[in-house]
């Protein structure tokens, strides 16, 4: 059991807002886009609480990840399934 967390509220807020400020027609489009390319960042974190691997992004207009991991107690393919899920998601 492993739980994936943002590392930086604010960065999220502003990813976010991209998606709300692209339904305005043309300014949205102009303003989503550098809104769009922050970088995401994670901390994954075991059952008990201790991180176990890092997911940080690179700014890029494509998704380009490094994942660092810290510890075995999850199994890799488990985090790298999750990390792409979570991308995904957002």
């Amino acid at each position: 059991m492993a739980e994936v967390k943002s590392q930086s509220k604010p960065r999220t807020l502003l990813r976010k807002s991209a998606t709300v400020i692209d339904f305005i027609p043309l300014i949205g489009t102009i303003l989503s886009l550098p809104l769009s390319i922050i970088p995401r960042s994670y901390d994954v974190m075991d059952a008990n609480g201790e991180k176990v691997a890092e997911m940080n992004g690179r700014i890029s207009i494509r998704d380009r990840f490094d994942l660092e991991i810290e510890s075995q107690s999850v199994p890799t393919e488990a985090l790298v399934t999750a990390l792409v899920c979570v991308d995904a998601i957002q």
